[in-house]
């Protein structure tokens, strides 16, 4: 199972850029709820393609946790690209 630890700081894409893309009429950073929606919008976009093509867009943490083992020799961690490995830990079937 892969839980992420903290959502990305920023959104994937200059949001000031994308309400252009989306013809959002100019001066929207003084509508607040306007400015979150965009925000929203960019995030959403950037989760879906992160799904399409198995990439992560921007650097967070996640903690992947696996039930069975099933060849030591061989790891393949499911997300990518992986820039850091903080820990691992075995944790045999006595505990």
């Amino acid at each position: 199972m892969i839980t992420e630890l903290e959502p990305a700081a920023v959104a994937p894409v200059d949001l000031d850029a994308f309400a252009a893309h989306l013809r959002v009429a100019s001066g929207f950073a003084g509508a607040p709820d306007e400015a979150a929606l965009i925000e929203r919008c960019a995030r959403a976009a950037g989760a879906g393609i992160e799904g399409l093509v198995g990439k992560r867009l921007i650097r967070r943490r996640f903690k992947w946790t696996v039930s069975r083992w099933r060849d030591p020799a061989r790891v393949a961690i499911p997300l990518a690209p992986v820039a850091q490995v903080n820990a691992v830990t075995v944790i045999d079937a006595e505990g």
